[in-house]
């Protein structure tokens, strides 16, 4: 899916003065696109993550998903085209802690009316797609970090979105398992998903195909990023979990 930003301004009234976060963004990412977004901290990036997520309004601007234009949208609304288009993952992971694997999959399906029989199907599916068929029946404090953001992403697809959005998705993770969380990401860029992720660290964002700086509310440098046949080597070449854990033993 595409996404389309005209003139997007946010702003918060602080007392009698206004907090200006956003200050006419435009962008554009085709769909299919994979890309990093950067900058300091209070650049404004998760701001306009969850701006693009559906999740805040903006002040101003036009907001065009797909060629929609979604950014006045009522609150039914906008989570109805949230949950049938866009994926987020965080970097916390935010599963449900009571909930087992399986149920915290299912449960964007539970919004769509869709019958549990149904939905234990297609989240079996999506945890199978990301290497966590064997941990369905267990919850998120028996997983590692890791094991944890796989769940996240399925539970990002199991919908079927168009769009991913990830918040610093490798920031709580070991340099290896980060990097095959990447290589997951690149294999869904591959299949024509749209993802677009906000890291600060310059060798993850490397593994996109495309760089976007965010500072003081606005895109201030958007450029390819070189070499990134040479990042895509390195993910292609990592171990999977179960080859690294024979490697530990």
């Amino acid at each position: 899916m595409s996404i389309e930003l005209s003139g997007i301004h946010k702003q918060y009234a602080m007392g009698s003065e206004a907090l200006h976060i956003l200050r006419g963004v435009d962008l554009r990412l085709e769909s299919g696109e994979f890309a990093a977004l950067m900058g300091p901290s209070g650049s404004g990036k998760s701001t306009l993550l969850n701006i693009i997520g559906l999740l805040d309004w903006p002040s101003r601007g036009a907001y065009r998903l797909e060629g929609q234009d979604v950014s006045h949208l009522n609150l039914v609304q906008r989570a109805r085209a949230r949950n049938l288009h866009i994926g987020y993952v965080y970097q916390n992971f935010n599963l449900i802690p009571r909930l087992s694997v399986l149920e915290n999959v299912m449960t964007p399906l539970m919004y769509r009316g869709m019958a549990p029989p149904e939905r234990r199907e297609q989240a079996a599916h999506v945890l199978e797609r990301v290497g966590m068929a064997d941990r369905v029946s267990h919850l998120p404090s028996q997983l590692s970090g890791g094991q944890q953001q796989r769940v996240a992403i399925a539970r990002a697809l199991v919908g079927g979105a168009g769009v991913l959005l990830a918040d610093e998705p490798t920031g709580n993770l070991d340099t290896r398992t980060g990097l095959q969380i990447m290589a997951m990401f690149e294999e869904l860029h591959a299949e024509g998903k749209t993802v677009l992720l906000v890291t600060h660290d310059l060798e993850i964002a490397r593994h996109a195909a495309r760089t976007l700086t965010i500072r003081d509310g606005r895109i201030r440098a958007d450029s390819p990023v070189p070499n990134r046949r040479k990042a895509l080597e390195v993910l292609r070449d990592l171990p999977t979990e179960e080859e690294a854990e024979e490697v530990a033993s």
